[in-house]
């Protein structure tokens, strides 16, 4: 069972191997992009945004309450270890 288990785990390290070889942008460098927008002096808040977009206060509330989950998410993601099951 034990020799079963390792040959899994060596098959599994081998396909990932193959597929980073493969892909010259495997990784973090799928995430990057390019723009040509120029940094601004001040970003409008999140408050602000909202406060000219939406006028229904529970409607707000739920895009408060909807990015902060979306935060939560990212902050573990992170941080987290993320494996991809093949």
């Amino acid at each position: 069972c034990a020799g079963a288990v390792g040959l899994a785990a060596s098959r599994r390290a081998s396909a990932a191997a193959r597929r980073a070889e493969g892909d010259e942008g495997y990784g973090a460098s799928h995430t990057s992009f390019y723009t040509d927008a120029v940094a601004k002096d001040k970003y409008d808040t999140l408050e602000e945004v909202l406060a000219k977009s939406l006028k229904d206060d529970k409607l707000k509330g739920m895009v408060n309450e909807l990015l902060d989950a979306c935060v939560k998410i990212t902050e573990a993601l992170r941080v987290n270890l993320v494996t991809v099951n093949d």
